[in-house]
């Protein structure tokens, strides 16, 4: 889905990077997590480098399905899924102001496929702060942002 006004799209899974949204196959979107060896594309969990770190727009694409690496802020690319259907949490970009807000889960609708430590499920708990697509110094810090190592 494009939203032509904020330069974004809004994919479910992932883009592979070096290439336009629209050359993407509809297997891509729907379960690209990370790039393994030789940027392949990779569909499991917690495999690889993930796919939005290389993505360098110049459109911001907003993006889910990988509750496992937890909230990704890049420069050009911003992943939501925080694990809500794990026990984790639910979040939202609110448009236009390009805010995030985050509410905690009721409870554990499904196990994670790859366990979750609790401080990590806590340390995205919360989270509410303004989002600049354009400029990576001004999103949220996270465990999972660009700056980490998953």
């Amino acid at each position: 889905m494009e939203f032509g006004r904020y330069k974004a799209y809004v994919v479910h899974a992932g883009v592979m990077p070096h290439t336009r949204v629209e050359q993407n196959t509809p297997e891509l979107l729907m379960n690209l997590r990370g790039l393994g060896n030789k940027r392949r594309p990779t569909m499991k969990h917690g495999e690889g480098e993930p796919w939005a770190q290389s993505w360098e727009g110049p459109e911001l694409v907003i993006f889910g399905h990988d509750a496992t690496r937890r909230l990704q802020v890049h420069k050009y690319a911003l992943g939501l899924d925080t694990g809500c259907v794990h026990g984790g949490n639910l979040t939202a970009l609110i448009l236009p102001e390009f805010r995030l807000i985050s509410v905690r889960a009721q409870h554990m609708y499904k196990p994670p496929k790859i366990p979750w430590e609790d401080d990590i499920t806590a340390a995205a708990a919360n989270v509410v702060a303004p989002v600049d697509p354009v400029s990576s110094s001004s999103l949220p810090s996270s465990s999972s942002s660009s700056s980490s190592s998953s």
